[in-house]
């Protein structure tokens, strides 16, 4: 469980980088767009035969450039999809229902504690170990509420903002 959660974070913080990426470039883009907002008059249906031919393909280009970034922040779709099938099923085991380990009802070994002594084990030593493992266990839950969720939702915040 806490390889799978440390992996889907692992996961999450790419693609929130890859996106703080597309992030920056739109940025520039706008910068350059409000250049060219500002230097020609787009009021006139016509304007464009008035221009000089270099302002021309230099438009042609931001236009391509604008074009592509929507076509990669589109795509980024396809990267993140599969982020939030995982989020979704993570959730729905972990969070929702019956969780496959829970440390609060944990009862495995509660035979073994009532017939202790039919099955020649060492309670101290199987308690010990046992409250290790429920500790362990609480701990990959607070990881799993703490970092990935919370990252998820940044990620998917900061996606829906892009879009």
């Amino acid at each position: 469980m806490k390889l799978r959660f440390e992996k889907e974070r692992g996961e999450v913080l790419l693609a929130h980088i890859e996106l703080d990426g597309l992030n920056a470039d739109m940025e520039e883009l706008e910068n350059i767009r409000d250049h060219y907002l500002n230097e020609i008059d787009f009021s006139k249906a016509d304007s464009h035969r008035d221009m000089d031919i270099r302002l021309q393909v230099e438009l042609r280009d931001f236009y391509n450039q604008v074009h592509q970034h929507q076509q990669t922040l589109v795509k980024f779709y396809d990267y993140i999809g599969p982020l939030t099938q995982t989020y979704s099923d993570i959730v729905a085991t972990y969070f929702r229902g019956e969780k496959p380990l829970d440390p609060l009802q944990f009862k495995v070994l509660d035979d073994v504690f009532t017939f202790h002594d039919d099955m020649q084990v060492s309670i101290s030593s199987l308690d010990k170990d046992l409250q290790g493992f429920l500790q362990m266990l609480t701990d990959i839950y607070a990881f799993l509420d703490d970092d990935y969720i919370s990252h998820y939702n940044t990620l998917l915040t900061a996606y829906s903002d892009a879009l």
